[in-house]
């Protein structure tokens, strides 16, 4: 299922809207992370003193890569948002409907 979902996102423009390169970045952090948690669990289930220990750093690794992903999918959510806003503004002659970033008049 993940290759069928690289390979969509691979097919994709990335001059679709600003920003929608970003989910690329956010689908190899998940795939990255998928390879993270099993390794974590595997060093769990084993109990050796070693792969606790490795656990520490895989565990602020992942941790690091969820602040980028959440930051990646703000980044994008942001500028789609930009999207719609201006092509809103653009369907109604120029007005756009009340609608700014920051809030909804």
């Amino acid at each position: 299922m993940p290759d069928d979902l690289t390979d969509l996102l691979d097919q994709l423009p990335t001059n679709l809207w600003p920003g929608c390169d970003k989910f690329k970045a956010v689908q190899s952090m998940l795939d990255r992370n998928k390879v993270l948690i099993r390794e974590i669990n595997h060093n769990h289930d084993g109990r050796h003193p070693e792969g606790l220990q490795r656990n520490v750093a895989l565990i602020n690794e992942l941790n690091n890569n969820m602040n980028q992903v959440v930051e990646l999918y703000a980044q994008a959510s942001g500028s789609l948002m930009q999207t719609v806003v201006a092509g809103a503004a653009v369907a109604s002659g120029g007005d756009e409907g009340g609608y700014t970033m920051d809030k909804q008049s």
